[in-house]
């Protein structure tokens, strides 16, 4: 019967056993678990990133839109142009914002809302002056300073309690990441720049912690919220708090005229570049939703380091890295900081396998689990197989 999935599943079956046996090895289950969620999430994150950062440096040329105050509001207009429309086409994707839509309950999660929206505006406008006074490295090495102070600070606090070794890894992916930082460009600052961009973490910082409160660490009786719904309800005082922002910059000057006629001409290439930014938003979301503030300044820390050696190897090539002295430092922070950032993430996800004083022991057991999972296979399983063969092997014996 032309259409029919008989001959499809036939297949399956002589080749799988069954359909879920075939599907099985088709796509193994280490592919769909929660861990290789968090990386797909990743990596959409740093694509995401890399392609902004790309968009933003051709639109903001001087040859086509070099006002990035403006570029800023109109990331958050279609950021939250984009939440609100989808919210009104499907609210069910949005559980938190329909019941506070339909109940009363905006209220208890509104001043938060609010704050988190504000401080993300002004932190964005302080990004543009630290941007525009120091050089990419020195804006570069002050973001990051925020790992091992959020990391230091959630442990102080006891939101995390990981081994003692796990502070070691994290200050390896910090040297490393100052290392490559500092030889990417030209060391070039101002005051005035320096306090924006110190400014700046400072209110990034507490929009990320925020988020990861709301999300998943909501005191009792108020309710968690889901990633779409946070963008979704924090997206409208964001874009308010920006708009607020660049008008009282430009009262009185009457100096809007030149902004327009670029705009006509570019605008589907900011809207472009306002999509993307509406991408990053989400997925930052979903980051700190399930691997917490740390986590994503992780992810953070880890899309720069990608990038900068990207960059730096396609403008010098590996050769002339190798050869150079800035060139082996930044290749040798690329290796100590990924490794530590691997290492942290094993810890994260296995801290059951290491125990006080055999830190070695606890990496090569989480090793173990990790090819063991990625096998298709349990510790219980190999446990269980090993005690067969040796029953097998004690009947042959006793024959």
């Amino acid at each position: 019967m032309p259409g029919s999935s008989k001959p499809l599943r036939k297949l399956m079956v002589a080749i799988g056993g069954s359909p879920d046996k075939f599907r099985a090895k088709l796509f193994p289950t280490w592919l769909l678990s929660d861990s290789a969620k968090v990386c797909y999430l990743a990596m959409l994150y740093i694509i995401a990133s890399a392609s902004l950062i790309q968009s933003n440096r051709w639109v903001l040329s001087v040859e086509r839109f070099p006002f990035p105050d403006a570029l800023c509001i109109t990331q958050q207009a279609v950021t939250t142009c984009v939440a609100w429309g989808l919210f009104f086409a499907k609210q069910s994707w949005f559980p938190t914002a329909e019941v506070l839509w339909n109940e009363s309950g905006l209220s208890a999660l509104k001043g938060r809302l609010t704050s988190i929206g504000a401080a993300y505006a002004v932190s964005s406008f302080c990004m543009v002056i630290a941007y525009g006074d120091c050089s990419r490295s020195v804006v570069a090495m002050v973001q990051d300073c925020n790992l091992p102070i959020v990391f230091f600070l959630t442990m102080y606090l006891g939101i995390d309690r990981l081994p003692g070794i796990a502070s070691l890894t994290i200050m390896g992916a910090f040297v490393g990441s100052v290392m490559v930082s500092f030889t990417f460009s030209p060391i070039r600052w101002t005051q005035i720049g320096i306090v924006a961009e110190i400014a700046s973490q400072m209110l990034l910082l507490g929009c990320i912690v925020a988020q990861d409160i709301i999300m998943n660490r909501q005191q009792q009786g108020v309710m968690l919220v889901d990633p779409r719904s946070l963008v979704l309800l924090v997206a409208p005082s964001s874009l308010l708090i920006t708009t607020l922002i660049f008008l009282s910059s430009h009262f009185g000057r009457y100096d809007l005229e030149p902004y327009w006629t670029p705009f006509v001409w570019y605008w589907p290439f900011v809207m472009f570049n306002g999509v993307l930014a509406f991408v990053i938003t989400v997925t930052t979301s979903y980051i700190i939703k399930y691997c917490g503030a740390l986590g994503f300044l992780i992810v953070g820390m880890l899309s720069n380091l990608l990038i900068v050696i990207g960059t730096s190897l396609s403008i010098h090539g590996l050769n002339e890295m190798i050869h150079s002295r800035f060139g082996c430092l930044e290749l040798s922070g690329f290796i100590l900081a990924s490794c530590g950032i691997v290492q942290y993430c094993i810890i994260k996800w296995h801290p059951d396998c290491f125990e006080p004083g055999s830190h070695l022991h606890g990496f090569l057991r989480a090793y173990r689990r990790i090819y063991l999972g990625i096998s298709g296979k349990t510790e219980y399983s190999i446990d269980i197989c090993s005690a067969e063969s040796h029953e097998r092997q004690h009947l042959l014996d006793h024959a």
